[in-house]
């Protein structure tokens, strides 16, 4: 059974990052450096480096052992497949090439990767293993096919391709990651937690061809570690999937709907906790997210008044009623107040006809009445019908 090298204990809390940086590799070129000078001989770094005749791979690269349990390792192994293998370990390790774990066994069995990197393929396709935690991990294309899992975790990775397919997982739940791009096909899921912001989103194709995939895992600096993880922003984005979540808890499942008014509100709490732009949440929050019949009304009585003090101005001229007829003239601001309501309304009775910028402005605030009094319509209807 392959087992940590012994004289390595976890008493390090440096994880991978910072201990190949203490060593001085920063490139692929580093790391040949360093194995082709360390490899077999008794120096004193923190990497035990194995290479195929090390660790019993048989012709096809393969380990049947029933654990494997490694810590600091450096892998110069161009591929390495675990078969039937119930449980797995592998912190602080770098893997020069593939790495595939595949077994089909009924024991009960687990998955757990810390700060690897690989610059090869992470394969995973097992049948119903206990857990699959994976955490800090560089690689250009981890992909899990026909699997069964109770549970796959996955927080702090930075990867070129992430697939899922043809796979059943009850509980996924990704944290922290840089996805550069992503596959999920023909996959059942039961709990998902899954954060967009993980995503490269513009660089998302519509369809990954071969080629494609080839120029990701060829491009991908398995060294390279990403520090453009904005942490703080991904935390707010859980944060606020909780909050978005605890609203829905409480309004399917408590007697909140008997309280119109607390209902309507904590729907308005749930309605701006999931936007996440500055300008969605701004008009959610002046416009009650259309579910505050009040806050309309606010904002149809200040258009009217602001449109009643601009008509008001003397530089605007109307065809308004005179001594003899309509003449040509100003408004009194008794009169623009009269003149918005009327334009807001869309009733236009023709009594005061607008000239010149008159008109421009008069179209303009007879279309936000047109859109405000629809939205007190709406917002009549969501607090009390539906």
């Amino acid at each position: 059974m392959a087992t940590r090298p012994e004289d390595f204990a976890r008493t390090d809390n440096r994880k991978l990052k910072s201990l190949l940086q203490d060593e001085g590799i920063f490139t692929e070129s580093d790391l040949r450096a360093y194995i082709e000078c360390h490899y077999g001989k008794s120096s004193k770094i923190p990497f035990k480096i194995y290479r195929k005749e090390d660790i019993g791979l048989d012709r096809e690269e393969r380990i049947y052992d029933a654990k494997v349990d490694y810590i600091r390792t450096i892998f110069d192994i161009p591929k390495i497949r675990l078969r039937d293998t119930y449980d797995i370990s592998f912190d602080d390790c770098v893997f020069v090439g593939e790495l595939s774990i595949a077994y089909n066994s009924e024991k009960v069995r687990n998955i757990y990767i810390d700060s690897c990197v690989f610059k090869g393929n992470l394969i995973i396709n097992v049948d119903e293993p206990k857990s699959i935690i994976i955490e800090s991990v560089n690689c250009p294309n981890l992909r899990i096919s026909g699997s069964t899992a109770n549970d796959l975790h996955m927080s702090n990775c930075n990867l070129g391709l992430f697939t899922v397919e043809n796979s059943k997982i009850a509980n996924l739940e990704t944290y922290f990651n840089c996805i550069k791009y992503l596959q999920i096909s023909g996959n059942t899921f039961k709990e998902v937690v899954f954060s967009s912001s993980q995503l490269v989103l513009p660089k998302l194709p519509s369809f990954l061809h071969d080629r494609l995939k080839t120029k990701i895992v060829n491009d991908f600096n398995f060294l390279k570690f990403n520090a453009s993880l904005d942490f703080d922003k991904l935390s707010a984005q859980s944060h606020r999937v909780a909050r978005n979540e605890t609203y829905k808890f409480i309004l399917e499942h408590s007697d909140v709907k008997l309280d119109r008014d607390t209902y309507a509100h904590i729907r308005y709490l749930e309605s701006i906790s999931s936007e996440q732009s500055l300008l969605s949440s701004f008009l959610y929050r002046v416009s009650g997210a259309l579910l505050k019949p009040s806050r309309i009304v606010l904002i149809m009585a200040f258009v009217i008044s602001a449109f009643t003090w601009i008509y008001s101005l003397p530089c605007l001229q109307f065809m308004a009623p005179g001594v003899v007829g309509s003449i040509r003239r100003g408004l009194t601001l008794p009169e623009s107040a009269y003149y918005s309501g009327v334009t807001f309304t869309t009733i236009g009775y023709g009594d005061i006809v607008p000239l010149g910028l008159a008109r421009w402005l008069a179209i303009s605030e007879g279309f936000f009445g047109v859109l405000l009094v629809s939205a007190f319509l709406v917002s009549l209807t969501r607090k009390y019908v539906e």
